[in-house]
């Protein structure tokens, strides 16, 4: 979404306060060291709840990479994940930015965004209109909910050495 101005929701890769922006290692592309520099940077409360998000065309660059296991699931449960990278699902989506874009690979746990609802559900359907002589029937349908991480900031570990949060993205 474009965030609050327009009304619609940032998302995760826009998620002020809490996203991590990972340093590409090279240009343009994704490799093995931005996945581990972006997996030290993951609440380690996250590891068993985090996966991976791509855009379709960065996965001709993951498929290079030695951690990652194709048409592989982890967990058993991931239904239409791509396989897994060090461990964690990988799934692609069109709704991520192309490779050499930042956010064209994301590593979130998913378990700590919430989606609140302002009011619930409200279908109405309608016989009437334009469509009432070819017996069709008009169905509205309107939830109004907005989705944001559950931590307000990154989180300082307590050995105060590095901060990490449960969203991490890869930045150009």
């Amino acid at each position: 979404g474009l965030g609050a101005g327009s009304q619609q929701p940032l998302g995760m890769l826009k998620a002020p306060n809490t996203a991590i922006a990972q340093s590409r290692a090279g240009s343009g592309h994704i490799a093995v060291a931005d996945c581990t520099n972006m997996m030290k940077q993951l609440i380690p409360f996250s590891w068993n709840h985090a996966i991976w998000m791509t855009s379709p065309y960065s996965l001709a660059d993951i498929g290079k990479i030695a951690g990652y296991v194709p048409n592989e699931d982890p967990l058993g449960t991931e239904m239409g994940c791509a396989g897994s990278l060090f461990s964690r699902p990988l799934f692609v989506t069109e709704k991520l930015p192309a490779l050499g874009t930042a956010g064209d690979l994301m590593l979130v746990d998913p378990s700590l965004y919430v989606i609140g609802n302002r009011m619930d559900v409200e279908i109405t359907l309608s016989d009437q209109g334009p469509s009432f002589t070819s017996n069709q029937t008009w169905i509205k349908v309107w939830l109004r909910c907005d989705g944001r991480p559950l931590l307000d900031n990154k989180v300082t570990l307590q050995d105060a050495s590095s901060t990490v949060s449960s969203i991490i993205y890869l930045n150009t």
